[in-house]
């Protein structure tokens, strides 16, 4: 079940940051999604983004309907959480990714430590 869900404007630089949390029964069908995101991600280009300590991750930049995104997928235990990014023609930095998701990495672990 999604548990949270946000949006913000760095208009300053072009870019809007989407978040989204979802809660899974239990660990195992959280991994479960964690690895069908990874597999199904594969066919895009790998983003550099350094890790999140604590947390799972993998991210990739994706295009669609005109935006270049960069999307950071985050797991821990039966919480899988999202960070995107969108620009249009934004060089979407994955240190900006990176600080967004050490904030929002928090929020991940009270929402796993609540399950």
């Amino acid at each position: 079940a999604r548990i949270a869900r946000g949006e913000a404007n760095f208009e300053a630089v072009g870019e809007e940051a989407q978040f989204d949390l979802t809660a899974f029964a239990d660990r195992s069908a959280a991994q479960d999604a964690c690895r069908e995101e990874k597999t199904w991600s594969a066919k895009y280009t790998e983003a550099q983004v350094p890790p999140v300590p604590g947390v799972d991750s993998h991210a990739y930049y994706r295009n669609a309907g005109g935006l270049d995104g960069l999307n950071l997928f985050m797991c821990t235990g039966t919480v899988v959480a999202q960070v995107l990014l969108e620009g249009e023609g934004s060089s979407l930095d994955p240190a900006t990714a990176h600080s967004l998701a050490q904030l929002f990495a928090s929020r991940i672990h009270k929402a796993a430590a609540a399950q």
